[in-house]
């Protein structure tokens, strides 16, 4: 779905899968995720394949979040849930990706260093491409501001950049700094 001027922007997926070991930050436990390419309107989905398949199944939606103390949580009606999703959430939307499925063997996301950087190093490696359907968006209405506030106009960066700087507790990580382009590259758009 080539996108010309005032057309839809199309969706977006991963070129191809790619796979991540690590531990988990509160558990300690090893993990092996593997991020998969979506088909279009899936949204980003979790499967815990150390669950049955009937309910090891995760929507990434605001209405799964079982918790958002110290790290983001989702889960699904059978009380299977998958901790600290919020960096690789983040690394997939920064990238422009809205469908992926995501398969791990235990309940946590790998800390990996504490960021969004090595998930977002392996989507930039595997690329992204375009799917033949209209990207969904959320359009506030002119004067829709909160309280009676003016609306903010958000524009795109063309070359956006993501801070970081985070103390993590000793047994986690340890300290994660840097500066990281995120987001397509020029030739990408």
């Amino acid at each position: 779905m080539a996108t010309k001027e005032g057309d839809p922007i199309a969706q977006r997926t991963l070129a191809a899968d790619f796979r991540i070991f690590g531990k988990g930050a509160h558990t300690g436990q090893p993990v092996c995720l593997t991020l998969y390419p979506g088909e279009p309107d899936t949204g980003i989905c979790f499967l815990r394949s150390d669950q049955p398949p009937s309910r090891g199944l995760i929507l990434a939606r605001w209405s799964n979040v079982v918790s958002a103390h110290y790290s983001a949580d989702i889960g699904n009606h059978a009380g299977v849930g998958v901790r600290m999703v919020e960096h690789l959430l983040a690394a997939l939307r920064l990238a422009g990706v809205d469908n992926a499925l995501v398969v791990l063997n235990g309940p946590e996301v790998p800390a990996l260093d504490g960021s969004a950087a090595q998930f977002l190093a392996q989507i930039d490696r595997v690329g992204t491409v375009e799917q033949d359907a209209p990207a969904r968006t959320i359009v506030a209405a002119a004067g829709g501001g909160a309280r009676g506030r003016p609306l903010r106009a958000a524009e795109p960066e063309p070359q956006p950049e993501a801070d970081r700087n985070d103390r993590l507790p000793e047994h986690a990580v340890g300290d994660a700094v840097g500066r990281h382009g995120v987001g397509p590259r020029p030739s990408e758009t």
